[in-house]
């Protein structure tokens, strides 16, 4: 992994613990599989009371097996990416800057932590980099 990427991850990283941004592990669908199931079955048992109580129920449920299994951003940049992920992240926010006219990577480190319209542009471009690879942001 060349200089350049590890100094753009670890900006990104430190971006994202400032936005305090969260991707959920597979959680996020099995919460709403549970929710969804009481909810169904409370309403076949209690009607539309029981629709409302079975929702309740599942969501505490849900709330509570789901507990724990988020992870920040960061987390999931430093350790949990692969090399090749961390250099496509990389060359996708550096094309990102280059259309915009910044060709120096340290120059656009130092951007990007200072401009908001630069920080918006990298946050969209790592949002859209981990939607892609599979994980879900909360």
């Amino acid at each position: 992994m060349a200089v350049a990427t590890v100094k753009v991850i670890e900006a990104l990283s430190q971006l994202s613990e400032q936005e305090n941004l969260c991707i959920t592990v597979t959680e996020s669908a099995k919460g709403a599989l549970i929710v969804g199931g009481f909810a169904f079955v409370g309403g076949l048992v209690g009607g539309p009371v029981g629709l409302g109580i079975g929702g309740v129920i599942g969501a505490v449920t849900g709330a509570v097996k789901g507990k724990g299994k988020y992870k920040s951003v960061a987390h999931v940049l430093m350790h949990d990416m692969t090399p090749a992920q961390r250099d496509r992240l990389a060359t996708s926010l550096t094309e990102a800057f280059i259309k915009i006219g910044t060709k120096d990577v340290l120059t656009m480190l130092t951007m990007m932590m200072t401009t908001e319209s630069l920080k918006i542009v990298a946050l969209d471009v790592l949002r859209t980099f981990i939607v892609a690879e599979g994980y879900s942001l909360r």
